[in-house]
């Protein structure tokens, strides 16, 4: 039997192996195990698949997996997860994690039993490109950044559009040769954002963490909204406190939460 646990944040949904605590789990292909166990109504149900290794120089490493099995850079709501395991179970209340090539410092802000709430730095955003398409009978305004993962920001005014749609012709585009995250972002004032999100490797889900650091980041470089400042994202599964300073490092404050453990036994 195989030990797991499920947890959230902002209803973006993990499924984490710990391979520091089952050393055994290493040689698992959590690649394979990302598409089966993702499958809702069929198995046990996720956004994809989050990893726990002993990390050499830091905390602790962690590696992602979307709901198809491709790899992924980044996720701040998973970031926030293993913050509150490892201070539950470790007691490590300013953990430092390294994901991927970057190093994201944590501090549980407050907690209870189950969740927390977790701050996040996760370090400099940088602009890519801006491209324009074809969508429908207009043209669209693509505003790509990056933070590990590559985000797409689209501004609309409202969401009267299939996002499912939008959000799978801006991915399979030709100008994002693996995929990309999309996030629509509709501007409320100088401090509220509200997005909605398609993830490459996972489709519609309620919430991205990095996504939000990402319209957020974007939403200041075109000073839609106040740098320096607290910005109030709004997603589908929760909200989210983006900051981004004079030197766009961006810093994320949001719920975490365990949903439950549980064994499987692979067949």
């Amino acid at each position: 039997m195989i030990k797991f646990f499920k947890m959230q944040g902002i209803g973006n949904d993990y499924i984490f192996f710990d391979c520091m605590k089952h050393k055994a789990y290493n040689s698992l292909n959590f690649s394979q195990l990302a598409k089966k166990l993702s499958e809702r109504r069929f198995s046990v149900g996720s956004d994809g698949v989050v990893v726990l290794r002993k990390s050499k120089y830091f905390d602790v490493t962690m590696q992602i997996y979307n709901s198809d099995g491709s790899s992924a850079k980044m996720c701040g709501n998973a970031i926030r997860c293993v913050a509150l395991y490892m201070y539950k179970t470790k007691k490590i209340e300013n953990l430092i994690i390294e994901v991927s090539d970057r190093v994201v410092e944590t501090e549980i802000v407050n907690s209870n039993k189950n969740c927390a709430n977790v701050r996040a730095k996760l370090g400099k955003i940088s602009f890519v490109k801006k491209i324009d398409v074809p969508f429908y009978d207009k043209n669209i305004e693509l505003n790509v950044a990056t933070l590990n993962n590559l985000h797409c920001v689209v501004f609309v005014k409202d969401f009267d559009f299939d996002i499912n749609k939008g959000g799978q012709f801006i991915s399979s585009l030709p100008e994002f040769e693996d995929g990309v995250n999309v996030e629509f972002v509709k501007i409320i004032d100088k401090t509220n954002i509200e997005v909605k999100v398609y993830e490459r490797g996972s489709g519609r889900t309620l919430a991205c963490g990095s996504g939000a650091c990402a319209s957020a980041y974007l939403a200041c470089y075109y000073d839609y909204v106040n740098k320096n400042t607290d910005i109030q994202v709004k997603l589908e599964g929760g909200k989210l406190l983006v900051n981004i300073d004079k030197n766009d490092n961006v810093e994320m404050t949001g719920e975490a939460k365990f949903i439950y453990y549980g064994e499987l036994e692979l067949l």
